[in-house]
């Protein structure tokens, strides 16, 4: 392993063999699945069950199944030794160090994307005394604005002397360099507010924050003396008032913040603020996370994503303008995030940020032109709560043009700008032919073309429009019924609306309980001697991933550039079924053939040696050990289990959602059933119909319940085609 700082870093009928199953127009073709000839068609046949006869006892099977690590519940309360002190130092400090070392390390990196001044700053910090450093890290965490000394108070540090050092170094300015009058009121206290315009009869006691700002600054403008502005007066006595103050030196704190951009590039973070990176690092250390095992890429794909100081400089501009985009857009403030939107288009028009063509897919991420471009590809909602449908439209083009866009995101937009053509522009031509173009565009497969036939369809029948020779593409696939359930249950809140929808459902323990629609089904079937589980799509997700570990982490080229991921870079791409086709067909002929005794095995193989590892798309808790995991397997068809891993190893990224609510399973039987649940009012989406469509052509014992409340006002119509 490197050693560079990334380092830290009913089954489908008899007649129906594999090879017919192959050939047939099957849901992998129909949405745009095997467009490519790099997802040929795989096996010729299929063992029959006679071949496929060794089998394994489900309370007490051959395998070997450990007991499952015990997952290490240590809270960080409980490191209190050590979260505050670990050899004279927080972990705020260890592992801020921690990350400045091992970019010194690597001094192909460092000095590409620092320059001697930058270096200097991280020679001065690394000279300070422990305690200094601590305080400025700690300060680094906070808010950057303006605090009064009096509220900065860190137990066993010398908070006065510290920063009268760090001001001197210049990492801190004082309040000397506190000029604004809004500033300064904004850190005195309202009593100190009042007290100061009381001192300039400026206006009554009784006034807010805001308001006193607002007729300071107001009579400041109107009163002159002879003793200079009276802004210049007012800002002294207040700032007599206020007292010492410090705020962290904007040109030092960019330089640390470039550095935690640079470590982090690659790692696996529920969050991208600096503050986390530090606690995620201790975290790890402690044990609370777990990543697994792989050999992790030296730093030349590093160094072929920055090239120069002035590309990583592009980069954190384009990082830190995407983090205030997100925040704007979050909080509703659309006007500001336009603005923000501009600086980001401009940014793709300059002649030095471009789409790197070297790069390897997964790796053009990285760059700054990709940023920018996801900037403008979030901005479309901006521009359409803006009202501005035509610039909205635009931006979709602009955007669609580039092959950087994900399938999803790429359907999303298609959509985006059909309804903003039909119903916003009341262009119907052009939304007509944008959905016959989305149809036709090779990227656009899964759910999305389902929903575009289907709103192509409607076009046409509302247009009575006359379909030509050359429209056989545009027929929307008929699809197979699926099985209806009914369930009746006494509400006992308003069942009007499927959010609200609560019913009295009998306990396993006796009585009756207030439970959900999905729990309601769940306790009608336990009943019935059925295992379930409510986790949707994570279920599966769950054991594909752990049937397929050792490929998904295998050693592939510049897809594990840090010690912290908790997937390879390209494990939502497409190129990931393609760089490791050879090894992902053999293993999925494992999983369609292979005895049940063998794929124990393999669950059991890597749930005992990753328990618990921080693995994108497992759910540890799902399961309570690897045997229930295994009892699922065992009522799971092979041509079932084998169809769902088959989808997600090639599709995954457009295939996380829409899953069924529910999968039982009952052992005595050997049955499984995976069931959608409807609510009162609630009907199923394109993703669900989609899904379903798939699930039955694999043979999958599918349903759809529709839970209503007994003396329920709505009617419910029993039949449903999907």
């Amino acid at each position: 392993m490197s050693s560079n700082f990334i380092d830290l870093t009913s089954e489908l009928e008899a007649s129906y063999s594999i090879n017919i199953w192959r050939k047939e127009i099957n849901p992998f073709v129909r949405f745009g699945f095997l467009k490519d000839s790099k997802f040929e068609k795989l096996f010729d046949d299929l063992p029959s069950d006679s071949e496929r006869s060794g089998t394994i006892q489900e309370s007490n099977p051959d395998v070997q199944t450990e007991q499952s690590p015990k997952k290490d519940d240590t809270n960080i309360d409980e490191e209190e030794e050590f979260s505050i002190r670990s050899n004279n130092q927080s972990y705020h400090v260890e592992f801020f160090n921690l990350i400045l070392q091992k970019i010194k390390n690597q001094p192909d990196v460092f000095d590409v994307c620092f320059n001697d001044t930058e270096k200097n700053t991280f020679r001065t910090f690394k000279e300070l005394s422990p305690d200094c450093q601590e305080l400025y890290v700690r300060l680094f965490q906070r808010k950057h604005t303006w605090i009064k000394e009096e509220k900065i108070k860190y137990d066993n540090i010398n908070n006065p002397n510290c920063l009268k050092l760090l001001t001197n170094e210049g990492f801190l300015q004082n309040e000397t360099s506190l000029k604004k009058l809004d500033e300064i009121i904004n850190l005195l206290s309202l009593a100190e507010a009042r007290s100061l315009i009381a001192d300039f009869k400026m206006g009554k006691n009784n006034l807010s924050k805001s308001e006193i700002k607002e007729t300071l600054q107001k009579n400041c403008k109107k009163q002159k003396t002879l003793f200079g502005s009276m802004e210049d007066i007012v800002i002294k006595k207040a700032k007599k008032m206020l007292g010492k103050c410090v705020l962290i030196e904007q040109s030092h704190s960019a330089i640390f913040s470039r550095m935690l951009t640079l470590f982090q590039m690659f790692i696996s973070l529920f969050a991208s603020d600096n503050n986390n990176i530090l606690y995620h690092l201790l975290q790890v250390k402690i044990k609370q996370i777990i990543y697994t095992k792989y050999e992790v890429c030296d730093n030349s794909y590093l160094k072929s994503i920055f090239q120069s100081r002035e590309s990583f400089t592009y980069y954190t501009e384009a990082v830190n303008l995407s983090d205030e985009f997100n925040i704007l857009v979050e909080s509703n403030s659309f006007e500001d995030a336009f603005v923000l939107y501009a600086k980001a288009f401009k940014k793709l028009k300059d002649s030095n940020i471009h789409c790197r063509e070297d790069l390897p897919g997964h790796l053009k991420r990285y760059t700054a032109y990709y940023i920018f471009l996801r900037i403008c590809r979030s901005s479309v909602t901006v521009l359409e709560k803006l009202k501005k449908y035509k610039e909205a439209v635009e931006l979709i083009d602009f955007v669609l043009a580039s092959p950087l866009i994900h399938a999803k995101h790429r359907g999303e937009l298609w959509e985006r700008k059909i309804i903003d053509c039909e119903k916003h522009l009341k262009n119907l031509e052009l939304a007509h032919l944008s959905v016959e173009e989305a149809i036709k565009e090779p990227m656009v497969r899964g759910y999305w073309l389902y929903v575009f036939k289907q709103r192509l369809s409607r076009m046409e029948k509302k247009s009575k429009k006359k379909k030509g020779t050359d429209d056989n593409m545009f027929e929307l696939e008929n699809y197979k019924k699926v099985p209806i359930e009914l369930l009746k249950a006494t509400a006992l809140l308003d069942t009007s609306s499927a959010h609200r929808a609560v019913f009295m459902s009998p306990s396993s323990s006796g009585g009756n309980i207030m439970s959900n629609v999905e729990n309601l089904v769940l306790e009608t079937y336990k009943a019935k001697g059925f295992v379930g589980l409510h986790h949707e799509g994570s279920t599966l997700m769950t054991l594909y991933v752990l049937l397929f570990w050792d490929i998904i982490f295998m050693n592939v080229d510049g897809v594990f550039l840090s010690e912290y991921q908790n997937a390879p870079l390209d494990m939502f791409t497409d190129d990931f079924y393609v760089k490791r086709k050879d090894d992902l067909d053999e293993r999925l002929h494992f999983v369609y053939t292979a005895t049940k005794q063998e794929i124990a095995e393999k669950l059991t193989k890597s749930w005992n040696e990753n328990y618990q590892s921080n693995v994108a798309c497992c759910n540890w808790s799902i399961f309570p050990s690897v045997q229930e995991a295994i009892d699922l397997t065992l009522c799971l068809k092979p041509k079932v289990l084998g169809g769902i891993c088959e989808v997600y190893a090639k599709d995954l990224r457009s295939r996380m959602s829409g899953f069924p609510d529910l999968i039982l399973w009952n052992l005595q039987t050997k049955s499984c059933k995976i069931i959608e649940v409807k609510g009162p009012g609630d009907k199923l989406s394109s993703k669900q119909i989609v899904w379903l469509d798939i699930l039955q052509f694999l043979g999958a014992d599918v349903s759809v319940c529709h839970v209503t409340g007994i003396g329920s006002k709505r009617k419910f119509v029993a039949t449903q085609e999907v």
